[in-house]
């Protein structure tokens, strides 16, 4: 699931020093609006000490999704022949931050302009944490369709913001749920 969390506050107030919230930046969304956008943009920031509120805190973001090192998850392995359910410990933090949340539109170019708006302003303190032996910084682009249009202009905006950026499209009838999408 691309998603952790749908919910957007409903207070639309927001003091000058307050980290950037849904409600700040965009129209309130239902879980469908959600659900049904599938096109957007991600920038994750793994380390092994990663700390999300310090993380959202540097930034002034608060994150979307994400996880620390020591948080317990449920997993699968393989004992033999069987499968059995197990517990696993995160051996590393990832901070997650995904406009798609925030902006029903089904265009990659109004995804990228929120988020450049969004990150315009930490920019430097993305900076650092690229620069850092302690961080890895990414951003994944995902579109339903073959292809996609973005400005070389925001594409080159967007390349300031990570070390890698991954892109990935996929056929409309697959992301539908189609044409053998769960092979």
């Amino acid at each position: 699931m691309l998603f952790s969390s749908v919910d957007t506050p409903a207070e639309t107030t927001q003091r000058p020093d307050d980290p950037i919230t849904p409600s700040a930046v965009e129209i309130p969304m239902t879980t469908e609006d959600v659900l049904r956008v599938a096109t957007g943009i991600t920038l994750s920031i793994r380390a092994t000490s990663l700390r999300l509120d310090a993380i959202s805190s540097l930034l002034g973001v608060r994150h979307t999704a994400g996880f620390e090192k020591g948080d317990r998850y449920d997993s699968k392995r393989k004992v033999g022949s069987r499968i059995v359910k197990t517990m696993r410990e995160r051996t590393f933090g990832v901070w997650h931050f995904c406009p798609v949340e925030h902006t029903a539109s089904p265009c990659i170019v109004d995804h990228a302009r929120l988020f450049v708006n969004l990150f315009s302003k930490c920019k430097g303190e993305i900076k650092k944490l690229i620069m850092s032996d302690d961080f890895y910084v990414c951003l994944h682009i995902w579109n339903v369709g073959c292809s996609f249009y973005l400005p070389a202009s925001l594409m080159g905006e967007l390349t300031s913001y990570a070390e890698d950026i991954r892109v990935v499209c996929w056929d409309n009838a697959e992301a539908e749920g189609g044409i053998d999408s769960a092979n």
